[in-house]
């Protein structure tokens, strides 16, 4: 299952939000099988970022997206205590499998975010 793209001002409103934690422009937000975007039409042709979210997307079905979403803000509180904002959210288990295998456009493991424990 991929993620279904929605262009919406929805990416903005959690962009705004996301600035808290992290100085990375975020331009997209998924929940569930939905991705707010704010360019729908800029997101089909960047391959690296869908795929980037693709991995969120099948952490959060390893985890029953609960399990994912609580695993995730606990991660980054303990690595708030350890590091600024950046580094807390480049930190983040989750992230580290992400960004790590974003550009691999077949990559498709399962738990492999425990290794960046």
């Amino acid at each position: 299952m991929k993620l279904i793209l929605i262009e919406s001002g929805f990416s903005v409103f959690i962009r705004n939000i996301a600035s808290w934690f992290s100085d990375r422009n975020i331009i997209g937000i998924q929940l569930f099988v939905w991705l707010f975007v704010d360019d729908k039409e800029k997101w089909q042709n960047n391959k690296v970022d869908l795929n980037h979210e693709n991995i969120h997307f099948r952490q959060g079905v390893e985890l029953l997206f609960i399990g994912f979403w609580i695993l995730y803000g606990l991660n980054y509180l303990i690595n708030l205590a350890k590091f600024d904002k950046y580094k807390a959210y480049r930190s983040i288990v989750f992230e580290k499998e992400a960004y790590n295998n974003e550009k691999d456009l077949t990559y498709n493991k399962y738990y492999e975010w425990i290794k960046y424990l």
